[in-house]
């Protein structure tokens, strides 16, 4: 028997301001349903996406591979021993040690570009704050020389727009031709960045190669840039939504960590992720055929009424379940390398909004639109008005 069809109007490639009302409709009908004019079938509920993202046998991380030859292979498309292998050489540079070390820094920067706005009394914080701050605090790891980060600016915007329709964007061979300089002059003469820990580490003789760097790095643009930016916006955003919420957390800072973990549940950064069916399977009591895209639905799995009370609703007080409280990071071994970066780069974010400005509010007539492409989601605007404080 077929799974059903998606609702009718509802396109889980086309970002909308609201994909959790339809999806919640699937999930309460069957996990698991087609989508219109694709070989592929989106899976909603959490155990029906945790046990996708856990069976890297039968739902493999290839399904978006692009066929870039010899160029190297990014880490979350890879499976089974050579993921493992490439894993466990790329935690090396990702302890929490190595991660809390960059907060004073995080601190830094995330003042000045408040200080940048301050006077103004007004600001879009999407383009003022939350998008260059990832940016930064990524090329500042990665060891990018400032007169070089316009350069990067517009890599970072080619990867992500041509990481959703699985190409090589034009520029990639300046950037290829980039980073492979940066990683000889860091075998050669290694400094305090991120490039020269991954090209240095290793596990006995083992150790990437110039093509696996040259891809991971690509991958840290990807993966932690634009969802890190998108967070940022969106924890900001829901707590704005009720001014009472902001006020909570202004007045109590221990909240500030419990804010970001419900802004991932109730509106991940990645509202669903790719995953290929490597032969003819059975989910959810439906025969898969071999080759269909899942797209895993990851905001799906965070409101399941399952796991959560009242899960459309924003809780800083929300209890713990017993199981994963949301796969916003995905689960399994391919759960996101950069986590523990991204809450803190999103706690720092906040805790320097609460310090810094008074009476922030959403401005008038601000509507929310989200920000794709695909997958992916965010605020294109977030316009706020704010008093700098005392």
């Amino acid at each position: 028997m077929e799974p059903p069809e998606v609702p009718e109007g509802y396109d889980p490639f086309t970002p909308t301001s609201d994909p959790f009302s339809p999806q919640a409709a699937m999930a309460a009908s069957c996990p698991l349903h087609r989508v219109r004019g694709r070989d592929a079938a989106m899976v909603t509920g959490m155990a029906h996406v945790l046990e996708v993202l856990r069976d890297q046998g039968r739902f493999s991380s290839r399904s978006s591979r692009p066929r870039h030859g010899d160029l190297g292979t990014s880490l979350i498309h890879l499976d089974g021993e050579e993921h493992a292998r490439q894993r466990r050489l790329v935690n090396r540079a990702f302890t929490p040690r190595a991660v809390g070390r960059m907060r004073p820094r995080i601190e830094q920067i995330a003042a000045e570009l408040v200080d940048q706005i301050a006077d103004a009394g007004k600001a879009d914080l999407v383009e003022a704050f939350a998008a260059p701050l990832p940016f930064i605090v990524m090329a500042e790891a990665l060891g990018i020389p400032d007169d070089d980060r316009p350069r990067f600016v517009h890599w970072a915007d080619d990867a992500i727009a041509s990481a959703n329709v699985n190409t090589l964007p034009a520029s990639d061979g300046d950037f290829r031709a980039y980073v492979l300089s940066a990683i000889t002059e860091r075998r050669a003469a290694p400094r305090d960045d991120l490039i020269s820990q991954i090209v240095n580490v290793s596990e006995g003789d083992d150790h990437l190669d110039d093509a696996q760097l040259i891809a991971l790095v690509r991958l840290l643009i990807i993966a932690g840039i634009e969802t890190t930016g998108n967070l940022v916006a969106t924890v900001v955003r829901l707590l704005l939504d009720d001014p009472a919420r902001w006020a909570e957390v202004e007045a109590d800072r221990s909240l500030v960590p419990a804010a970001v973990e419900e802004a991932l549940r109730l509106d991940p950064p990645l509202n669903w992720t790719p995953r290929l069916v490597e032969q003819p399977t059975e989910l959810a009591a439906h025969e898969i055929p071999e080759a269909t895209m899942l797209l895993v639905g990851l905001a799906s799995a965070n409101r399941d009424p399952a796991v959560h009370d009242e899960p459309d609703r924003f809780d800083l007080h929300r209890p713990v379940p017993d199981g994963p409280a949301h796969v916003a990071f995905g689960n399994g071994v391919h759960f996101c390398l950069g986590a523990a970066l991204a809450r803190l780069e999103a706690e720092v974010a906040l805790h320097v909004l609460l310090d810094r400005l008074d009476g922030v509010a959403l401005a008038d007539g601000w509507i929310f639109e989200p920000r794709g492409p695909q997958m992916m989601r965010g605020c294109k605007t977030l316009d706020v008005t704010f008093d700098v404080r005392a």
